[in-house]
């Protein structure tokens, strides 16, 4: 008896590998889902990782920091920032209109570090790490411009600086040797 062919319908031999076939492709199909959704979370958990570990160096960054932290507002029309050679690490950058917020933001962060030149209440409000808010054409300066400007703020944060580090090796010499200055080859003790 001859199978006949039948159009639309497979031919009954066939059948087996139409499952088998569909059996295969569902298998492939929930691999790719499976395998899809392992790669989405795994970017996912990467992507948590990162944060965590970002957050964890800032903290300990702003745990560690012992001079003044000086928010510098940008241009107000370019948002131009100043490049200060060998200053940049202590100055954060804000839109001239967010100054007094990146002030707030910072001694958030100064405090949830538990930055002990912040936080000490043995210490006096003149030897306490200070947020220092440096707005273009504030105050006094309302008539400057922007070379004016970057002048200024280079000329704040040198003099503020002095006064820092002074306060600092004169309250503990050996500590400052050891933090500010790098020097490892003594023995210091805390007062």
């Amino acid at each position: 008896m001859s199978k006949k062919f039948i159009p639309g319908k497979p031919p009954p031999e066939d059948k087996k590998h139409a499952t088998l076939n569909f059996g295969l492709l569902l298998i492939w199909k929930l691999g790719l889902a499976f395998g899809g959704l392992a790669l989405v979370l795994t970017v996912l958990l990467g992507m948590i990782a990162k944060h965590r570990y970002d957050y964890v160096v800032r903290l300990k960054a702003y745990a560690e920091r012992y001079e003044n932290v000086y928010v510098v507002s940008r241009h107000p029309d370019t948002e131009e920032e100043i490049p200060l050679k060998g200053l940049d690490s202590l100055i954060v950058w804000a839109n001239y209109d967010r100054v007094m917020l990146a002030v707030t933001e910072e001694e958030a962060w100064l405090t949830k570090a538990g930055n002990s030149f912040f936080t000490d209440d043995a210490l006096k409000d003149e030897n306490r790490l200070k947020v220092i808010p440096i707005i273009f054409q504030d105050g006094a300066f309302v008539n400057e411009n922007w070379k004016g400007f970057k002048h200024r703020v280079r000329e704040t944060i040198e003099a503020d600086r002095v006064v820092v580090h002074s306060t600092l090796k004169e309250t503990s010499p050996g500590w400052y040797m050891k933090f500010s200055n790098g020097q490892t080859d003594f023995q210091w003790e805390r007062k």
